[in-house]
């Protein structure tokens, strides 16, 4: 396993890999499947860029917030904080993003 980014990736490079898969690792050690679903801006200017990361699980993922290390292809290994925001199908997780811009 690669170890997580020092430094997370920004929105452009999220919103390349919506709709892929990420391996996420269990409390237990096993590893779940999650999907990037969506990548949503919410604030945008020359300061800062925020925005919302929502994963689909599998529904019987427990309903935890907590760190993940997330693993993807193109991404690498990511630990990104989750919190569960919604069920039907699968369980969802949001993490909110704020990078300060340098300029």
């Amino acid at each position: 396993m690669d170890r997580p980014h020092a430094h997370l990736p920004n929105q452009e490079e999220f919103s390349s890999v919506v709709d892929a898969r990420f391996d996420v690792r269990q409390a237990d050690g096993r590893a779940v499947e999650f999907t990037l679903v969506e990548c949503k801006s919410l604030l945008s200017n020359e300061r800062q860029e925020c925005y919302s990361l929502v994963f689909r699980g599998p529904a019987d993922v427990p309903p935890v917030q907590n760190i993940y290390l997330l693993e993807n292809d193109k991404l690498g290994a990511i630990e990104l904080f989750l919190v569960p925001i919604k069920k039907d199908n699968g369980l969802y997780f949001e993490a909110v993003m704020n990078h300060l811009l340098s300029h």
